[in-house]
């Protein structure tokens, strides 16, 4: 799982694969994976920098191992960056050349000339059989000026987590993701921890890192330690001027799981109370990720101990007042009643075994007609000044 997914993101992919068939016995997150699947064998204690950029997110943690036992120290990532927004960049620089050819194929020239990119070459090739273009590699670079910005972004969010543990930047980075092929990650990496840092060789395809990693967890149970990769609070009201909408950290991001915490609150009105679970950083709760809320029976004034306990990937929120207390379990397991996901999991089939079929039939006629395109579909379209519309994009 991407380690910056957000709960809600995590419960979709949770119930995706339970549509799917099959049954998550355990939660790990892809530096993790990424961790285990290059060190197991290392046995070379230290810390490390995992940065995995695949097609749609970015994960950074730094990772210590000892002793054949790994721990997350801390982490960031953007969950909307990835692979995909270099390769929307390109294919907004070329498509104008191309203006007869379909937004699918010059998508995947694209993505075939970023694949075969050397980190010496100064031109960028789009070959698209009987057409092809030229890019300065300078002139691509210039125009992901933006994308460059939030990659540092996310790394330099790094470094005041590792100084408030008072741990040393890491020397040894471990690049994950096939949009690690870019020769821009690793210059990014040198810009915000130095260029010093030695990037370790990998021993399996930097796109097959992750499940690599998994497959070992699964197998041999290899200890890892996780953290909050969100800060966890409540919503509250200031008892000295009541402004409100004021987010009340009771957990810090980057705490070591599992973890736990209590803290007392007075209520502000008679009757009932509710507690309003958050996940996020901003000061103001209606700026963070709502997660749940539980109510408690209270008198204005009265005290409220609110309890938060975090494991396996459950949140177990807690209030407690003089006459009343309240317990929920907040999971990313799925809401759905058995027979309705049956029901998503064959109409899935059926959608499937569908277009499986109309592809058949499309690269049938294709051959007949001499079109050895036919059966691909768009996955775009121009506007009217023939540059790439990003509607489908994610």
């Amino acid at each position: 799982m991407p380690a910056y997914f957000t709960g809600q993101q995590c419960q979709c992919v949770e119930l995706a694969a339970k549509i799917a068939g099959w049954e998550p016995s355990r939660i790990v997150n892809e530096p993790t994976a990424v961790a285990v699947s290059e060190l197991s064998d290392r046995h070379e204690n230290g810390e490390y920098l995992i940065v995995d950029c695949g097609g749609g997110t970015l994960d950074c943690a730094v990772v210590s191992l000892k002793e054949k036992t790994f721990a997350v120290l801390a982490s960031s990532g953007d969950n909307a960056l990835g692979g995909y927004d270099f390769l929307w960049v390109l294919a907004d620089m070329v498509s104008g050349k191309f203006p007869n050819v379909r937004l699918n194929d010059v998508f995947r020239a694209c993505e075939n000339a970023m694949d075969m990119r050397m980190p010496s070459d100064e031109i960028l090739r789009i070959d698209l059989g009987d057409e092809s273009c030229n890019l300065p590699v300078a002139e691509f670079t210039a125009a992901c000026s933006d994308i460059h910005s939030r990659i540092k972004e996310t790394l330099s969010c790094l470094r005041p987590a590792l100084d408030r543990l008072k741990q040393k930047l890491p020397g040894k980075v471990i690049l994950a993701g096939g949009a690690t092929r870019n020769p821009i990650l690793s210059d990014l990496v040198r810009q915000v921890f130095g260029n010093k840092v030695n990037f370790l060789k990998l021993s399996a395809a930097g796109s097959e890192i992750v499940a690599r990693g998994a497959a070992i967890i699964a197998a041999d149970g290899t200890p890892a330690t996780e953290i909050l990769g969100r800060s966890l609070g409540i919503d509250t009201q200031s008892l000295d001027d009541g402004s409100q909408d004021i987010m009340q950290i009771l957990l810090q991001r980057h705490v070591a799981l599992p973890a736990s915490c209590s803290a007392s609150f007075k209520a502000v009105h008679d009757e009932e109370t509710e507690i309003i679970l958050y996940e996020g950083e901003s000061a103001k709760s209606s700026e963070n990720i709502f997660l749940d809320k539980i109510s408690i029976r209270a008198r204005s004034e009265e005290d409220i101990k609110v309890e938060l306990l975090v494991e396996n990937a459950t949140i177990v929120v807690r209030a407690v007042g003089a006459t009343d207390d309240n317990e929920k379990a907040v999971t990313r397991a799925s809401s759905l009643p058995e027979s309705v996901i049956q029901e998503i999991r064959q109409q899935a089939e059926e959608r499937f075994t569908s277009r499986a079929k109309e592809k058949i039939g499309e690269r049938m006629e294709g051959e007949q007609t001499g079109d050895k395109r036919a059966g691909a579909g768009d996955e775009g379209e121009k506007n009217k000044d023939g540059q790439v519309s990003k509607r489908t994009r994610h």
